[in-house]
C-alpha cells in the first residue's frame, strides 16, 4: 500500500510544480505603458450654462415728491428709468461672443429698464416715491472638453465667471399729510 501513497505524492507534486509557472505568468507585470483608449488632439472650453447666483440691492433713492393740489384728491404716477453697464468678471475661458449670445446683450453696453410708480393721494397730501434698483448676478459655468478621435469628452475641470446684464427697479410710495 505504501507505493500508492508515494505515487499520489509524486503526482500531486508534479501538478503543483506544473501549475506554478502559469500562476506566476498571469501575475507578471509589464513595463510597457497602457495605451489610452482614445487619442487626444486638443481641448476646448464650452459654456455649460448661466444660472442665477445672487442679487445686488442698490440703496433706495427718492426720485419724486408730488403734492396733491386737487380738492377731490388725485392719482399721481411717474415713470423712472434705471440703467447699468453690462459687465462680466471672473475666470473667462469661453469666447465672450458665446456669453453675449446667451445673455442677449453686449459686454460694455448699457441696459435700461423703465418702471411706472403711482398712488392715490388726498388734497394737500404729499407722495414720496422711492426707487431701488435690484441687479441679478448670474454665474457662468464653463467646462473643459478634450477633443479626441472618439469625439469630445467632458473633463472635471470647471471655470466660473459672473455677469450683470439686467436691472430691476422697484418702487415704494410714502404718503404724508401736510
Amino acid at each position: 500500500m505504501k507505493w500508492w501513497k508515494n505515487l499520489l505524492l509524486v503526482t500531486l507534486a508534479v501538478l503543483i510544480i506544473g501549475m506554478t509557472p502559469v500562476t506566476s505568468a498571469s501575475t507578471k507585470t509589464y513595463d510597457q505603458p497602457i495605451l489610452p483608449q482614445y487619442a487626444v488632439f486638443g481641448e476646448v472650453w464650452k459654456l455649460e450654462g448661466i444660472y442665477l447666483y445672487d442679487y445686488e440691492y442698490k440703496p433706495e433713492e427718492l426720485r419724486a415728491k408730488v403734492v396733491c393740489e386737487a380738492s377731490e384728491g388725485c392719482y399721481v404716477e411717474r415713470s423712472f428709468t434705471s440703467c447699468i453697464i453690462v459687465s462680466v468678471w471672473g475666470e473667462i475661458k469661453v469666447d465672450i461672443a458665446v456669453i453675449e449670445s446667451e445673455i442677449g446683450a453686449s459686454i460694455g453696453s448699457q441696459e435700461c429698464e423703465t418702471i411706472t410708480c403711482g398712488g392715490y393721494c388726498d388734497y394737500g397730501e404729499t407722495l414720496y416715491i422711492y426707487v431701488q434698483d435690484v441687479i441679478p448676478i448670474e454665474k457662468i459655468v464653463q467646462r473643459k472638453y478634450l477633443i479626441t478621435d472618439k469625439g469630445e469628452i467632458a473633463t472635471s475641470e470647471i471655470a466660473y465667471a459672473y455677469v450683470e446684464h439686467e436691472v430691476i427697479p422697484k418702487c415704494r410710495i410714502v404718503s404724508q399729510s401736510s
